[in-house]
């Protein structure tokens, strides 16, 4: 026990620290949710519509985005703007396509937008969540627009 106000030495406290938590708990609960959507394609594999191949392909695609990106918050590789700008806009693509594959709107897959959201205000705080929300409004409305 320590003196009153003095913190543990062997804890390492700090913004840096809470960031990569939330980033680990985000990490993992993007790959659970891609688990559940590999789940939800086998049993109901009806429920992609025509392009059932298509969304197959792109779940398997987010599950590999997904344990990637696991890999590199485990890692703790150095944090750059570029890199998490390319993760977050690659993640935000792959959820779009699949949104759009799978019945836009009606997709059952819709809520998986959340955790791009959730990861943006992790990130980046207020404006890039405004800015992320922003994005995925555009893009899910782009389905309507879109061939």
């Amino acid at each position: 026990m320590g003196a009153r106000g003095e913190r543990p030495k062997n804890k390492i406290t700090g913004p840096v620290q809470e960031t990569w938590n939330c980033e680990g708990f985000l990490a993992h609960a993007r790959l659970i949710l891609a688990f559940v959507c590999i789940v939800i394609v086998y049993f109901n594999a009806a429920g992609l519509g025509r392009h059932v191949r298509s969304g197959r392909l792109l779940i398997l695609v987010y599950l590999t985005y997904s344990l990637l990106n696991l890999a590199l918050v485990q890692l703790q590789w150095r944090r750059s703007r570029v890199r998490e700008l390319g993760l977050r806009a690659s993640e935000l693509l792959i959820i779009s396509l699949i949104t759009m594959r799978t019945g836009g709107a009606q997709s059952p897959f819709l809520g998986l937008y959340l955790i791009v959201v959730l990861a943006a205000a992790c990130g980046w705080g207020s404006n890039g969540t405004f800015l992320t929300f922003g994005a995925c409004i555009v893009l899910l409305f782009s389905d309507l627009i879109l061939p």
